[in-house]
């Protein structure tokens, strides 16, 4: 069940609207709010733009990665600071098709807010999240750097209605360890919020 793995790669992401600048909660704000009406009409959308999901996608795996991992512009981060720490720096959105999630060495369930980012909401992550605190974890959703999962994820899954949950394997050069017992655990949660549905 648990055979195929994701490795990603980091793209900053300008087009998104988790980094138009809305004030944010948890510390971080973006400070290029030069037109708040420009800020505050993009800071609605939830991007479902096919054109450039689909790009980082290609792009991503013609650099030797199955997919990208969208980042969002700002949060101090010069946008023409392309190097590797500067993507550390900068904050998680999700993928082009897929929600994030990760489990921290405190045993605490976190994934990228969708209200404060301007996200998509996953129906995935949603029954995820519900797992997760079934089991007995924290669960906390918000802003968070490239820097925050280095530090602190214990495990990395992608998720989406066609994946489940695929574990990640690295972000760029970054490697993750699986851990495919507490996966199970928590799929198992998530079989048995399904069943429960009506």
């Amino acid at each position: 069940r648990f055979q195929q793995i994701f490795k990603l790669l980091p793209i900053c992401a300008p087009w998104h609207p988790g980094g138009f600048g809305q004030k944010q909660k948890g510390g971080y704000s973006n400070n290029d709010d030069n037109d708040e009406d420009y800020n505050n009409e993009w800071s609605a959308i939830k991007w479902l733009s096919y054109g450039f999901n689909v790009h980082t996608t290609r792009l991503s795996r013609t650099k030797g990665f199955d997919d990208a991992l969208l980042l969002a512009r700002g949060y101090g981060v010069p946008d023409d600071d392309t190097t590797a720490q500067s993507n550390d720096n900068r904050v998680v959105l999700d993928g082009p098709n897929f929600a994030l999630a990760w489990i921290t060495h405190d045993n605490t369930f976190c994934t990228p807010c969708w209200k404060q980012l301007g996200l998509l909401q996953s129906t995935t992550c949603t029954i995820a999240i519900d797992a997760a605190r079934r089991i007995g974890f924290d669960v906390q959703e918000g802003i968070y750097r490239l820097a925050d999962i280095k530090k602190d994820a214990k495990a990395v899954w992608v998720m989406s209605t066609t994946r489940n949950l695929i574990p990640v394997v690295s972000i760029g050069d970054f490697h993750i360890p699986t851990d495919f017992e507490l996966q199970s655990l928590l799929v198992s949660a998530m079989d048995g919020i399904i069943a429960e549905t009506p």
